[in-house]
């Protein structure tokens, strides 16, 4: 019986490495910082302490030969996230885990709000209680003595759980973000496309003033005008844009630089 139970607490087939691999886990298991009951990833000692532990439990699946879950949907991922993702590894990181403890419903990205979907906040449950399962093994471990090592199977069923719930959040969570992030850069777009038409207005009839008063292009500079107004309004963190200032002003300017070149053509006093 004696043996038996030695050879369900072994993690290797006698090489040693897993076995090795998973005293490192406990060792910096034990490092983590806790702040009010959760662990601390904001401090720069808390984050460092945390992405050391997501290493060595990448290591000791590696180890014990865990079949990684599919992470292909990275190949769909904007190229900024891909360079995060680089491949099909687990790569545990930080702000991931971060997400899913926080479990934040809602954003706010260029003063609109977005939402995150319930299958999201879904899947960050899943990850948290997946989580929230293997420390209470390793916490186990950690309070008794050597005899209370988790068995191979144990070991082997809460890091396949962590890893699959990990997928499946990092999956929806990173797909939103990237649908989010492509809902706020429409206001720079809509900018960027009102100026380009303002420009081949301008390139077809020249910078005239019978382009001035074209109504499509005084249209146009409404439109741009109304994006710009809203982006100085969102991009300041403090408040103080304003998003008031209508096409109306741009036009009373134009007009009143008209006035000037006529009167100083004619040599009139400005």
């Amino acid at each position: 019986m004696a043996m038996f139970q030695s050879l369900l607490c072994s993690y290797t087939d006698g090489s040693g490495s897993a076995d090795a691999v998973l005293t490192r886990l406990m060792t910096n298991y034990k490092k983590l910082i806790h702040e009010e009951g959760y662990i601390d990833t904001k401090s720069d000692a808390g984050f460092n302490a945390t992405a050391v532990f997501l290493e060595s439990l990448e290591a000791t699946a590696r180890a014990m030969r865990l079949e990684p879950a599919n992470r292909s949907y990275r190949s769909s991922f904007t190229i900024n996230y891909r360079a995060l993702f680089p491949d099909e590894s687990r790569n545990y990181r930080v702000d991931i885990l971060e997400a899913s403890v926080e479990q934040n419903a809602v954003i706010w990205v260029n003063g609109d709000k977005f939402e995150f979907s319930q299958e999201a906040m879904q899947c960050a449950e899943d990850l948290q209680r997946a989580w929230s399962e293997l420390c209470a093994l390793l916490e186990r471990w950690k309070a008794g003595d050597p005899g209370d090592k988790p068995q191979r199977t144990e070991m082997r069923t809460s890091l396949v759980t962590l890893d699959v719930a990990w997928a499946a959040f990092e999956k929806k969570y990173i797909s939103e973000l990237i649908a989010i992030e492509d809902q706020a850069r429409k206001l720079i777009v809509q900018a960027v496309d009102c100026e380009k038409r303002l420009r081949d207005l301008e390139a077809k009839y020249g910078e005239t003033e019978a382009l001035l008063v074209r109504s499509e292009y005084q249209a146009e500079q409404r439109r741009l005008v109304g994006s710009i107004s809203y982006l100085n309004s969102v991009a300041n963190f403090r408040r103080k844009g304003r998003d008031d200032l209508p096409a109306d002003v741009l036009f009373d300017a134009v007009r009143t630089i008209q006035r000037c070149d006529l009167a100083e053509k004619n040599g009139q006093s400005t």
